[in-house]
């Protein structure tokens, strides 16, 4: 890669890390996004369980459990940035 395309490629990554970072301090803190994941996981979980009961185990709950695996795998590798949101915004007050 050249040198433009190097710059370029870095400026996009800073601007989504900004925009990471603004919506972590902005919109919800990290701490409720995954009291949010957790209560909806829950959730989800006790209706596929019902479906379960109701269809006699035709429910794929493996797609509930990889799609929360995810979330939760994403949540884990952002909870940096969002701690650093956080003090941000606190030296900001």
């Amino acid at each position: 890669m050249n040198y433009k395309k190097v710059k370029e490629h870095l400026a996009k990554k800073e601007e989504a890390v900004k925009n990471l970072m603004e919506f972590l301090t902005n919109e919800n803190s990290y701490d409720d996004i995954m009291e949010c994941l957790a209560i909806t996981q829950t959730a989800a979980m006790k209706m596929a369980d019902e479906l379960n009961i109701y269809q006699k185990g035709r429910t794929d709950l493996e797609q509930f459990v990889i799609f929360f695996d995810m979330v939760q795998c994403l949540m884990f590798t952002i909870k940096p940035l969002a701690r650093i949101a956080e003090q941000e915004a606190e030296d900001g007050e």
